[in-house]
């Protein structure tokens, strides 16, 4: 008699991992779609009825993994299946429906009831924040009451519901997302936050100096208080450093123009900023960040926004560098005039400082 003995314990968690994987959703551990639709169907029972469906779609996914990465991204997701997972009985279905939409089954579930549970998963999305992105979520619902109604076209109900809500509420997500970015950004710098303020009202007040329509003044206002909104990015003790940056650190920093874009490019509201909050660390020779642009190739709001941003950093104080007095900081702009400022903008600006004391 031979006996052979072999240890399959490793094909054995293997040939499991890969059952698991067919019906989970790898990232969640909710069930998949594939599964959900499996399951739509086996319980699509008079015993069960009414079957109510809940679709929800996560609202700020992108705008998290454009600017904090997909790790943050993923975390997102994985707050929003534990609020579906607290939120439902075990009973329930849940599954991921495709990246950033949720989906839940509940048998023998009225509507109301499913509009209760709704308001439980709203409520605790409300509370949940990563990072400077504010967690939310639009859903929609639909029951199933009788035998004879489609158990598929009650999920198309509920998705429809769910992309009307979304519509319903867009603009406020939009609005209150900017809001929350330079909210928190200021929380974490207070000399940021008196900065971008000052920097606002300088760029209106050049606007109308030089006899820019009302429009063109609105967007320099605007552009001049969300300059630095990409340096949410960056750490309390980097936003608030300003001298001795490491290579590192400092590659850090330049991040936030490009970071700054994506934001805003992510609005309707701001979309016509995003070029100017993008280029305004360029200089007028061509050795600025981050696309090496040269004179007027600048957007000019950009080029505004760069001498009034380094006119108030000079005559402000901030960690252990002293405030230079205005005159010193005129000279310096005119010394750059030509190099890393529009020098005919750099004049205009300094004319219209030497005749306001207020500055």
């Amino acid at each position: 008699m031979v006996l052979v003995f072999r240890d399959v314990t490793e094909e054995k968690e293997h040939n499991d991992r890969l059952r698991y994987l067919s019906t989970h959703d790898s990232l969640t551990g909710l069930y998949n779609r594939r599964f959900f639709e499996e399951s739509l169907k086996a319980n699509d029972t008079k015993a069960n009825l009414p079957i109510s469906i809940i679709v929800g779609d996560v609202n700020g996914l992108k705008l998290t993994n454009d600017i904090f990465g997909h790790y943050q991204g993923d975390l997102l997701l994985l707050a929003s299946a534990d609020v579906f997972q607290k939120a439902c009985d075990k009973t329930d279905v849940i599954a991921r429906w495709g990246g950033d939409e949720f989906v839940a089954m509940l048998p023998n579930t009225p509507y109301d009831e499913a509009q209760e549970i709704i308001a439980r998963i709203k409520k605790e999305f409300s509370v949940k924040q990563l990072r400077a992105v504010k967690s939310s979520i639009s859903m929609g619902c639909a029951t199933k009451t009788s035998p004879d109604e489609s158990i598929e076209r009650i999920l198309e109900q509920a998705e429809d519901a769910m992309y009307s809500n979304k519509a319903l509420e867009r603009d406020y997500i939009r609005n209150a997302a900017i809001s929350e970015i330079i909210e928190m950004l200021h929380k974490n710098s207070a000399r940021e936050k008196e900065h971008s303020l000052r920097v606002s009202e300088l760029c209106a007040r050049m606007g109308k100096r030089l006899g820019l329509p009302e429009d063109e003044i609105r967007k320099l206002r605007e552009a001049g208080y969300l300059h630095d909104i990409g340096k949410i990015v960056l750490g309390p003790d980097l936003i608030n450093k300003n001298h001795l940056l490491t290579n590192r650190e400092w590659n850090e920093v330049k991040r936030h123009t490009i970071v700054g874009y994506r934001i805003l490019n992510s609005f309707d509201s701001t979309v016509d900023l995003t070029e100017s909050v993008l280029t305004h660390h360029e200089r007028w020779d061509g050795t600025g960040y981050p696309k090496s642009l040269k004179g007027e190739e600048i957007p000019r709001t950009a080029r505004i926004i760069s001498i009034v941003e380094g006119y108030d950093r000079m005559t402000h104080d901030s960690d252990n560098i002293r405030a230079k007095t205005k005159q010193k900081a005129i000279e310096i702009l005119r010394e750059n005039a030509g190099t890393m400022f529009d020098p005919e903008l750099v004049e205009i600006f300094i004319d219209m400082i030497e005749k306001d004391d207020s500055i």
